[in-house]
């Protein structure tokens, strides 16, 4: 279980919740390669083909906020496809914009009056067979999200 905060493109602050995460689906439906070159002779290369599969996502609201929640399957289609017994990847996401508060640096050399929109993504993983084991500890991670405090000057 995770709790991050992202920052976005300004450009993308007003985009429905349901469709920045369904962009990030699409985004883990890409493949993955590696490729190590161990000198002239040897070349190692592999890729695998990656799949998602919603099993169901709705509109909800976390901690005051509209959010929007997914739960997919993330499916190593090579893996499948040679062991019976795979079980992938299950994941639950939760985005919500986190009411008046803005993502701004942290770091010195950076200007604290920069700022930018920002989410905040609550998720949680485990092969799919197990994911419902946690869902009470995750409810409750929801249900202590407190966004109501006023963000800080800049």
């Amino acid at each position: 279980m995770w709790i991050r905060t992202v920052p976005i493109d300004p450009q993308l602050e007003q985009r429905d919740l349901a469709g920045l995460l369904h962009d990030y689906l699409d985004w883990l439906s890409g493949s993955t390669s590696v490729e190590i070159d161990l000198g002239s002779y040897i070349t190692v290369r592999t890729r695998r083909a990656r799949v998602v599969r919603v099993v169901s996502e709705a509109a909800a609201e976390v901690a005051g906020q509209p959010a929007h929640r997914v739960i997919f399957d993330r499916i190593d289609t090579t893996r499948a496809s040679v062991d019976p017994h795979y079980v992938p990847e299950r994941e639950e996401l939760v985005v919500l914009r986190p009411g008046a508060h803005r993502w701004r640096p942290s770091r010195a050399g950076l200007r604290r009056s920069l700022s930018w929109p920002m989410l905040v993504i609550v998720g949680m993983s485990a092969p799919a067979d197990r994911l419902e084991a946690h869902r009470v500890d995750f409810e409750s991670l929801l249900a202590g999200l407190l966004l109501n405090a006023v963000p800080p000057e800049p």
